[in-house]
């Protein structure tokens, strides 16, 4: 049974402690192996570098729309054959963030049918980490090839959403095929030279 739940969580290698129920979501303890080979060299090692001293909570992903918290106590280890030290690494976790990847996909599957206010009311995802996950998309993310390919003008429109009036988010939109194209970080006349200059490539 515990295999097949970590199969299902996707941890495949790591000790799931206990799993807890709340308003907040659902909570699982993990515990990382004792041994990790070194990101710099490859060699394996098990020596303690220094110890955390409280659990990182890390949103993992979602069980139906609700939120699957992860709670861990990631070591730092320390390499004796490159003699360097790092952190205790989990999967799908990218580095100095707090939310997996498979997570930021299931979020942004959810902009593109809903608005930031359902998105926050269903998902339990607030407007500034939802928007933070669109910002951190390249500021491309369409193939201009399917557009630029045809033999009549492309007209492009640019909006800006809000949620409750707070921090905008940019999006360029093909009006023909009502296609987004991109987000963009802001409105400034250089990013938008910027987003012209890929497309003539």
């Amino acid at each position: 049974m515990d295999d097949d739940i970590r199969g299902l969580l996707g941890l495949q290698g790591y000790g799931v402690g206990g799993i807890m129920w709340g308003e907040d979501g659902d909570r699982v303890t993990v515990e990382l192996p004792t041994e990790e080979a070194c990101p710099h060299c490859g060699q394996l090692t098990a020596r303690v570098h220094q110890r955390s001293k409280k659990a990182s909570r890390l949103l993992w992903g979602f069980v139906g729309q609700r939120r699957l918290w992860v709670e861990v106590h990631r070591q730092r280890l320390w390499c004796a054959g490159c003699r360097r030290a790092f952190a205790q690494s989990l999967p799908g976790m990218v580095k100095r963030q707090r939310v997996t990847m498979a997570a930021q996909v299931a979020v942004l599957g959810a902009l593109a049918e809903q608005n930031f206010a359902s998105v926050e009311r269903s998902w339990g995802v607030s407007y500034g980490r939802a928007r933070r996950m669109l910002l951190r998309l390249p500021v491309l993310w369409c193939d201009w090839g399917v557009l630029v390919g045809e033999e009549r003008p492309i007209k492009l429109g640019i909006d800006e959403h809000s949620f409750r009036g707070k921090g905008l988010v940019i999006t360029i939109t093909c009006l023909s095929t009502h296609q987004v194209l991109a987000i963009l970080p802001d409105d400034r006349q250089a990013t938008l030279r910027a987003l012209r200059a890929c497309r003539q490539q």
